[in-house]
């Protein structure tokens, strides 16, 4: 006997398919016909499981998205991470011009050398962490920058033109600086 459902062949008088699980219309009844219900006493009847076929789901384009964004928000927070993270030290940005405090000692009619100030020019390879470096030991600490010059206003604790000397000559010895100038005072007169 063959089910009428999924057209697998039946041995056995059985009701149910063994094989889709629909009824077989037999109502009990052989495959020979004779009328007589099937017997299952004798232990040689052996039933394949019932099998079940389910319809693949469809697929939507929903998931797509959702592993876009589970891959991309992890990795959008590394690359936050790793910018914050990588930045090295930040350095403060020194003023174009600090006003100049200390004492002077007049050089000529309307000019004068601040005691305790340089204008001091690295080379390019210095760095301004290897400028305080170097400034430290001396007592002095940049205090203004001018870029377009790559001239730092360094203050110095000196208040005498000899001290500011003795600072000068060890900061010109060191290597990487290119000059050390006297910070001069102008009188304008009007």
């Amino acid at each position: 006997m063959k089910c009428p459902h999924c057209g697998r062949k039946i041995t056995g008088k059985l009701t149910l398919c063994p094989f889709c699980g629909e009824s077989t219309g037999s109502g009990g009844f052989d495959d020979a016909g004779t009328g007589q219900a099937a017997d299952f006493s004798g232990g040689d009847f052996d039933p394949e499981p019932v099998q079940t076929f389910r319809k693949p789901r469809e697929r939507s384009g929903k998931m797509i998205p959702v592993l876009i964004s589970l891959c991309a928000v992890p990795a959008i927070v590394l690359i936050v991470l790793l910018v914050l993270f990588n930045r090295g030290p930040v350095e403060t940005p020194l003023p174009v011009f600090a006003a100049s405090t200390g004492h002077s000692e007049r050089v000529d009619e309307g000019r004068g050398i601040l005691l305790n100030e340089l204008l001091v020019i690295p080379s390019e390879e210095t760095t301004r962490k290897q400028l305080e470096e170097m400034l430290e030991p001396l007592g002095g600490a940049p205090v203004s920058y001018f870029p377009e010059m790559n001239q730092y206003q360094v203050r110095f604790n000196t208040d005498t033109r000899e001290e500011l000397d003795q600072c000068r000559t060890a900061l010109l010895g060191k290597g990487g600086i290119l000059r050390a100038d006297y910070n001069l005072l102008l009188t304008v007169r009007g």
